[in-house]
C-alpha cells in the first residue's frame, strides 16, 4: 500500500511539471519531506494529501491552457504564413518559414519548425 501511494504521489507532482522544490514551497514543508513522502519512507496527513492533490490539479489545468494557447498560437502563424506565402507567391519551405518569422514574428523562431509541419487545416 506504502509504494502504492507513493508511487501516485510522484507521478502526480511529475505530471503536473512541479519539482520537489516547488511542491514543499506550495505545501510549506521542507523539500526533504516531500522526498520521503515520494519514497514511502512517510506518509503524509490527509490534509497534506488533499492540499498535494488540489496543487497538482491546478498545475496540470495550467499547463494545459498554456499548452493549448501555443497550439493556437502556432495554427494562427500557420494561417498568416500561409496568406503571406500566397502574396509573395512563394513555395511553403523551411526556409521560407524561418524567413517570414524572422521578419515578423521573431520570438516564435524556435517554432519554425512546428509551423512548417502543420497540416493544413
Amino acid at each position: 500500500m506504502v509504494g502504492l501511494v507513493s508511487t501516485r504521489l510522484r507521478r502526480a507532482r511529475q505530471n503536473a511539471g512541479l519539482t520537489q522544490s516547488q511542491l514543499a514551497e506550495q505545501l510549506g514543508v521542507y523539500p526533504s519531506r516531500i522526498s520521503e513522502w515520494e519514497r514511502g519512507q512517510h506518509q503524509p496527513r490527509a490534509d497534506v494529501l488533499i492540499r498535494w492533490e488540489e496543487i497538482c490539479q491546478a498545475q496540470a489545468a495550467i499547463q494545459e491552457r498554456e499548452e493549448q494557447e501555443h497550439a493556437k498560437d502556432l495554427r494562427d502563424l500557420r494561417c498568416w504564413f500561409d496568406q503571406w506565402r500566397r502574396d509573395h507567391r512563394l513555395r511553403a519551405t523551411l526556409r521560407t518559414v524561418k524567413q517570414w518569422l524572422k521578419e515578423y514574428h521573431p520570438l516564435h523562431l524556435s517554432d519554425a519548425r512546428a509551423i512548417w509541419y502543420m497540416r493544413r487545416y
